[in-house]
């Protein structure tokens, strides 16, 4: 068995350079559809992305790698603002997000929704998003629920 390849480490130049990358082509890249011709048009955004990021950078970063970052600075910034919330037992408050977790942000803000109810102290007092930000749990789901209606109504 061949062992693994670790390739270099990521600077943050290139972590900002792939950002800005991805902001031209998230649309494609992070559409929740998986069919055939969404698979396409994803592999040729991030085909596009790493011809693209190549040109800059000159060294070599596979498809694969520029793929498994950019999930990687997903669940990042994603860690980063769930520790924003007040925590009981005092202590120091949390750092504030890094400016690279509030980039994902920007670009997949859809990714950090808040799903909140009024019975719950912590999810009112969240300091990373407004009252007209917040969803409750059926707006959340509504839309859900409309589409599975529908697909039962054309069973019938």
């Amino acid at each position: 068995m061949e062992p693994k390849h670790q390739g270099a480490n990521w600077d943050r130049s290139e972590k900002d350079h792939l950002i800005s990358i991805l902001d031209k082509h998230i649309s494609v890249i992070e559409n929740k559809e998986c069919d055939r011709v969404s698979k396409k048009r994803k592999d040729a955004a991030w085909s596009m992305v790493e011809e693209i990021f190549q040109a800059k950078f000159g060294q070599s970063r596979p498809n694969k790698a520029l793929r498994d970052q950019w999930k990687r600075m997903k669940i990042t910034a994603k860690q980063e603002y769930a520790n924003q919330k007040p925590k009981t037992g005092g202590g120091p408050p949390p750092l504030p997000p890094s400016y690279l977790s509030q980039k994902v942000k920007e670009l997949c803000p859809q990714e950090f929704i808040q799903i909140y109810s009024r019975y719950d102290d912590v999810s009112s007092t969240s300091p990373d998003q407004t009252e007209s930000e917040k969803v409750s749990p059926m707006e959340f789901l509504n839309p859900m629920l409309q589409g599975f209606q529908m697909e039962t109504d054309l069973q019938k």
